[in-house]
């Protein structure tokens, strides 16, 4: 606590530690026109770090919602983007939660802001979502009359990049025949 000599007030410096405070503010009086009663009143304050965001980064197929869990800061955020093209995201005060639901497919970078702390380090997102671009095959191209095979069947993003199983939730694979 710093106080100028001259100053009726005091300045509380915090230095990187969080956890609860009481203040204590207390008068002192010897009588006169206030009585001689002595009053002090208590400022419970919390002390937080700036808000972060779990996981930092995310993979979606595009049929998908995702969130993200929010801790420290004030509790009280909105979500920002750079651009509602690709995905939308909304802060759930409740549940501490950041709700992201796809628009497209490609990249997007959410931030949570604090409404009543200002930030030295904002907490970012970044959300990949991905759709399939290929479904490949892969088996062997030739089978006796009679034997039976096994073929495996990889859906892939515009990348090449596998998708999640998850994935194969949204997705129906029927056989059919040439003939």
């Amino acid at each position: 606590v710093m106080q100028d000599e001259v100053s009726a007030y005091q300045i509380l410096k915090v230095v990187g530690k969080t956890g609860n405070v009481d203040i204590t503010a207390s008068i002192a009086r010897n009588g006169g026109l206030l009585g001689s009663s002595s009053n002090s009143d208590v400022a419970k304050i919390v002390l937080v770090d700036d808000a972060i965001l779990k996981p930092a980064s995310l993979s979606l197929f595009e049929l998908e919602t995702g969130k993200a869990t929010s801790s420290q800061g004030s509790g009280y955020f909105t979500v920002m983007q750079e651009s509602k093209d690709v995905v939308k995201g909304s802060f759930i005060a409740p549940l501490s939660e950041v709700r992201i639901s796809p628009v497209t497919t490609g990249t997007a970078s959410l931030s949570l802001v604090d409404l009543c702390l200002s930030a030295r380090k904002e907490a970012k997102m970044d959300v990949k979502v991905a759709g399939v671009h290929k479904v490949i095959r892969e088996t062997r191209d030739k089978v006796q009359l009679g034997d039976s095979i096994s073929a495996q069947v990889r859906m892939v993003d515009s990348s090449l990049r596998s998708l999640p199983a998850s994935s194969l939730n949204h997705v129906t694979l029927d056989i059919v025949s040439d003939q």
